[in-house]
């Protein structure tokens, strides 16, 4: 499975980006690399005004969303 912390070194990955996500519109979509070479597909969302991320879920991404980070 995918840990909480598994999904915060999502974020740290130089080639992760966001995605709207299309069922909730408060809600962006992280694509991004954990070691050892795993693809995760991170729902987030950003509570204002202090600008914290709070984690929704995580998952390993399909293969169509890591052809979506490899063409990225």
């Amino acid at each position: 499975g995918v840990t909480c912390m598994d999904a915060v070194r999502a974020f740290i990955d130089p080639f992760a980006f966001d995605l709207p996500d299309v069922t909730y519109p408060d809600r962006l979509v992280l694509l991004g690399m954990t070691l050892p070479e795993r693809l995760l597909y991170v729902v987030y969302t950003e509570k204002a005004p202090s600008g914290r991320l709070r984690i929704i879920s995580a998952r390993r991404a399909t293969r169509h969303e890591q052809k979506s980070y490899e063409e990225h």
